[in-house]
């Protein structure tokens, strides 16, 4: 499963919790905010939504190098 949290940038916790329970595919910041798409298990993915209900979690996008690669 691969998804992306955003969270508020001063967040450290959820961002470290993150990288050690998933495996982060890229991150990317703002001035306020932190996004980084994860991959991840049903069971991680609940754990961190019950930890992390203010996260914003979107799907992650499509890239076309796995689909030209037939990953997808």
């Amino acid at each position: 499963l691969e998804v992306a949290f955003v969270l508020d940038a001063a967040d450290g916790q959820a961002r470290a919790w993150l990288h050690e329970h998933c495996d982060v595919v890229s991150e990317a910041a703002s001035e306020d905010q932190l996004r980084l798409v994860v991959r991840l298990t049903e069971k991680v993915l609940g754990q961190a939504k019950k930890y992390w209900p203010q996260a914003r979690i979107e799907e992650a996008p499509i890239r076309r190098a796995e689909i030209a690669r037939g990953v997808i």
